[in-house]
């Protein structure tokens, strides 16, 4: 049981960074969000996403993601409906590498299902070109996790130098192209960047349950899967495994260390890019969502380590499995609407990646992780700019 279990854990950490194949622009899920009390010739606002499965919510429902909360805050606020397209989708990179060809989600719009593409850049090309959505009153965005990949962030065996430099790559230049292909695109559009927060902490006690040590096989032959189906990528970042063993404490510390390393990092590029984007401009509108930080132990402030993967009063979706496809455990609140997706083979093709896709929402967001970020978008956003939103 240790051994399914932890290979769990392994094929969870992979879906934010599942290669995928080629190139296409999707009709996005378009939300109109009433007002209560609104004019009925009051127009609506448009609030557009793009991003990961971070953006889009895994595991939950719709009308809980934070893009979702964040729309429905705007229509309250604003007194006028408010129309939310959503590009962001599971597992999404920050732009194709070129050269190499990608599978096409036959079902793209429906984001729970783990494809490359459309990538981040082909997200904001393509709401550039659509129909209304020319001038948004407000952006909500988010990338480089799936370029810097979720195992090597949470697994014991990272090597911080690596693990530095990856996220300072993908979170720092990679993404200001992102952030200065949105400021060409949408010149007066409010633009709130949301960040990303630690994985795992060291109150995240679940591992040991799940027993850690000793699964390098299971967790080695998850990434030989995974690299398998990268070979049209320029380059893998899985770190290279060391020969020495860990006991639990180290493995279980190593993983926490590691994840608050990325935190730290992405927060810090992240910052950076905002800032040099808004140099250029008369007058800053892209923002950055802070998460609320204290001090816990480390040496700059960082979450709430009690709200990790595993934790006390965890802000993030467990691994849910099934018990004889008739029970599960640690289920979110779309497990049964995503079970048939992955098991149908037009979706999910590769017999290996299913368990991957059934995991999905694991380390995101749940319903109270949701609700801290929707809090962080809206306080990021000066009242000068909310005021101009009133009707």
């Amino acid at each position: 049981m240790t051994r399914i279990l932890t290979l769990l854990l392994s094929i969870a950490l992979l879906t934010m960074t599942l290669p995928a194949i080629g190139q296409q622009c999707i009709h996005p899920p378009d939300d109109l969000i009433p007002a209560v009390g609104s004019s009925p010739t009051a127009s609506p606002m448009v609030v557009v996403a793009f991003g990961t499965s971070l953006m889009w919510g895994d595991g939950l429902l719709e009308q809980n993601t934070f893009r979702y909360r964040t729309a429905q805050w705007l229509a309250t606020y604003s007194l006028r409906p408010v129309r939310l397209a959503t590009y962001a989708h599971s597992a999404a990179v920050l732009a194709a590498q070129l050269g190499a060809s990608y599978p096409v989600n036959p079902v793209p719009d429906i984001g729970d299902l783990n494809y490359s593409l459309p990538s981040v850049d082909d997200q904001i090309a393509c709401a550039a070109r659509a129909p209304g959505l020319a001038h948004p009153d407000l952006i909500l965005v988010e990338g480089c996790i799936n370029d810097v990949g979720a195992e090597s962030i949470a697994l014991p065996w990272t090597q911080p130098g690596l693990l530095k430099s990856e996220t300072e790559a993908a979170c720092g230049p990679a993404m200001l192209k992102e952030l200065q292909k949105i400021d060409a695109s949408f010149p007066n559009t409010a633009v709130v960047v949301a960040g990303y927060y630690p994985l795992v902490s060291k109150k995240s006690t679940v591992f040991g349950f799940f027993g850690l040590s000793g699964t390098r096989r299971a967790v080695n032959r998850a990434k030989r899967i995974r690299d398998q189906k990268a070979l049209t990528r320029q380059k893998t970042i899985t770190p290279p495994q060391p020969k020495t063993s860990m006991s639990h404490l180290q493995e279980h510390d190593s993983m926490a260390d590691n994840s608050e390393l990325f935190y730290q990092t992405s927060k810090k590029a992240l910052k950076e890019d905002i800032q040099q984007v808004n140099a250029s401009a008369s007058s800053p509108r892209f923002f950055y969502a802070q998460l609320p930080e204290g001090n816990y132990g480390y040496p700059d402030p960082t979450v709430n380590p009690n709200l990790a993967y595993g934790a006390p009063n965890r802000h993030l979706w467990m691994i849910s499995f099934r018990f004889f496809h008739l029970f599960a455990f640690y289920k979110d609140q779309k497990y049964w609407y995503r079970v048939p997706l992955c098991d149908d083979p037009r979706n999910v093709p590769d017999l290996l990646e299913r368990p991957i896709c059934e995991t999905s929402p694991a380390f995101h967001p749940n319903g109270s992780g949701s609700q801290v970020y929707t809090d962080s978008i809206i306080q990021s956003i000066p009242s000068a700019i909310k005021d101009t939103w009133k009707h």
